[in-house]
């Protein structure tokens, strides 16, 4: 699954100390920015900021797994109208690692707000009627202590790009959110230009374990 686009004009930022909004500044129409920290904010400070910029807006998170801070913030985001919804895509492993922190993204925010499949692409979509703002990023939603990349993008084509593959895989897998079948990654729909070689190519680890 590839989006090309022509390289546009990045804004490159990296600090040791500064706080998200410090480093990133202001989030302007059709910028990119790219920025390197070392681990003194995380993936939801950036989202918070950003969102402090687009105003009210719909959000989609994927990630790898989740701390329960995290997610509370994101509730109190919704709670005071920051954001007007949010939808989660995780890795399927989450539910075993984090079961109370699974059904609490249920109970603040319903039973249809995550999927889960064979995941480990970070990304953040924020969207509303005047902003199409992409996050790429090394960090998962929870507190990053480490070394660490992003970058935000209002990019209206990648942003439907991307909005386009999770609407779909929500609607394949409504009603079975926390999936345990070894093929479901081929249940994360691609754009009909996109060609999978389920044998040559395949886009899952063998299920069969490694042996040394």
């Amino acid at each position: 699954m590839v989006y090309k686009e022509k390289i546009k004009k990045t804004k490159i930022i990296s600090s040791k100390y500064a706080s998200a909004a410090e480093m990133i500044g202001e989030v302007k129409k059709n910028d990119e920015i790219f920025g390197l920290t070392y681990g003194q904010f995380s993936f939801i400070d950036i989202i918070e900021h950003c969102i402090n910029f687009t105003g009210s807006a719909d959000i989609i998170i994927s990630t790898w797994t989740a701390a329960g801070a995290s997610t509370k913030k994101i509730s109190q985001f919704l709670k005071f109208g920051q954001i007007k919804s949010c939808r989660f895509i995780i890795d399927r492993s989450f539910k075993t690692r984090q079961p109370d922190l699974c059904k609490l993204i249920i109970d603040l925010f319903g039973n249809e707000s995550i999927i889960t499949t064979r995941t480990h692409a970070k990304f953040c979509i924020i969207k509303n009627s005047e902003w199409n703002i992409v996050i790429r990023t090394s960090m998962n939603l929870n507190q990053n202590p480490r070394i660490e990349c992003f970058t935000i993008t209002d990019n209206k084509k990648l942003c439907s790009f991307l909005l386009n593959c999770v609407n779909v895989s929500f609607e394949k897998n409504t009603g079975n959110n926390f999936s345990s079948k070894q093929n479901e990654l081929f249940n994360f729909k691609l754009t009909e230009k996109t060609t999978i070689k389920k044998e040559s190519e395949p886009l899952c680890l063998p299920s069969i374990p490694m042996k040394f």
